[in-house]
């Protein structure tokens, strides 16, 4: 079933494509849909606000009293009916086999024929701050906690091991379906299942998949290849070609892939797989009064991977640079603030995360490396699987394009490159140490196992 009445895609002027809320929901209907399904009398106050928004999510606080707080999150139908049953079922997975503290589902409907026109989920609001908010206040000390909080969580999740790729759901929600809207599902063994819940695998709820009008397609087979388009690029210019956007450099890039693909993924390599939680950013992990950890958010859109996809630094301890050289507060500019008092500009406190952010790195694999050796097996022992996985994500941005045959070629010489995420990072501290090879050098890192 393919009906999106409600969002349209639009590119906006960098060429990125973006979703557009084409009707809001009615906040008064999301206060009604609260009161109904908490089961609230007239009498009981219940006050619903805007309270964030995501990229196709819009949050909402709701207020019942002073110690009932809960979140009415209304999500754009991006995967209909899919993607809602997929996250319950996720939430519910980790909750039963994890101590991963998660937000609790109360409440959902996961398709968007109701009152207000979206699907829609009630859930407990995860007490504290994100991790965002109080990062910058919180001493080296008070961060290493944290960090081994995520540590203990990735485990876990590695720890559950699956014969198949999929999202999550229950077989309960799914039996809810049209039998024509039912995906093929794989169903988990009893180890997996409980007496309330039967999980199985199904179709797969990636952005990659249903981001712009993808839901046509059955499958990636089904689509057609395609090349972004720069707003910028003046490929087509008879005048002065770009060297790597032309179809013949595009055809000869692909042809290379699809050559070293047996050398990357040997065809009758056993594979195994995992639940991954990609988006582990700073947003999405909350921490106390005392910075202490309480728990992650945003469990959707994450199918079972292959392990080397799973076994990467989190997003919240990345930076753009490396720096191993704590930051001088004395060779830094102050700026004087309203109230008189002078603080050090921005410069400094971006210098001195990059700093601790370069140290954490470390300390995250020398702990998973205590708590969890195989993690640390696979992340290091498949890296050129994981630089291969990135690339094939962004062939279709020309932008990338000379990048990606830098890859090949150091392939082809070396039988190893880093990921081109990891060939900027280390173009970059060229630019800033004056390096004077950074492909070898983000080599060098990723061969000692220094990232």
């Amino acid at each position: 079933m393919v009906v999106q009445p409600t969002i349209a895609w639009k590119y906006d002027w960098f060429g990125n494509l973006e979703l557009v809320w084409v009707k809001e929901p009615d906040i008064r209907i999301v206060e009604y849909i609260a009161c109904r399904e908490l089961g609230l009398s007239r009498e009981t106050p219940c006050v619903v606000t805007f309270l964030a928004e995501g990229a196709y999510n819009k949050v909402y606080s709701v207020q019942c009293g002073p110690d009932a707080h809960y979140v009415l999150r209304v999500t754009a139908p991006v995967r209909p009916q899919l993607k809602p049953l997929s996250e319950v079922a996720t939430i519910k997975y980790v909750q039963q086999h994890s101590n991963i503290p998660v937000p609790s589902m109360l409440k959902f409907e996961s398709s968007h024929n109701n009152e207000l026109g979206f699907e829609w989920m009630i859930m407990n609001e995860v007490t504290g701050s994100k991790l965002d908010e109080q990062w910058r206040s919180m001493s080296r000390l008070k961060k290493e906690p944290v960090v081994r909080r995520v540590i203990s969580s990735v485990a876990q999740i590695f720890q559950m091991r699956f014969n198949h790729l999929g999202n999550f759901y229950t077989t309960k929600d799914l039996q809810c379906l049209p039998s024509a809207d039912i995906p093929d599902i794989v169903l988990l063994g009893r180890e997996h299942s409980g007496f309330e819940n039967g999980f199985c695998l199904g179709k797969a709820v990636s952005r990659s998949f249903f981001w712009g009008n993808h839901l046509k397609f059955e499958s990636l087979r089904d689509k057609p290849v395609t090349v972004d388009e720069d707003p910028e690029d003046d490929s087509d210019s008879d005048e002065d070609p770009n060297p790597y956007h032309t179809p013949e450099a595009i055809k000869v890039r692909i042809q290379r892939l699809i050559d070293l693909l047996p050398t990357v993924v040997p065809k009758d390599e056993p594979e195994a797989y995992v639940l991954h939680h990609g988006d582990l950013h700073e947003s999405n992990i909350f921490v106390g009064e005392d910075h202490e950890f309480l728990g992650i958010i945003d469990w959707e859109c994450l199918p079972a991977v292959p392990l080397w996809a799973a076994c990467e630094i989190p997003k919240f301890l990345e930076t753009a640079l490396d720096r191993h050289e704590c930051p001088d507060p004395g060779y830094y500019a102050k700026e004087v603030m309203d109230d008189g008092s002078e603080e050090l500009k921005t410069m400094y406190y971006k210098h001195l995360d990059e700093y601790e952010k370069t140290q954490l790195r470390v300390f995250f694999l020398e702990e998973m490396q205590r708590t969890c050796p195989k993690w640390i097996g696979v992340y290091r022992q498949n890296k050129l699987k994981a630089a291969f996985g990135e690339i094939v994500a962004v062939l279709g941005d020309l932008t990338n394009s000379k990048i990606i045959d830098e890859w090949l070629d150091a392939v082809k010489e070396f039988g190893f490159a880093p990921t081109i995420g990891k060939m900027l990072h280390a173009y970059k501290q060229e630019s800033l140490y004056h390096q004077r090879n950074a492909v070898r050098a983000a080599m060098d890192k990723d061969i000692n196992g220094t990232t």
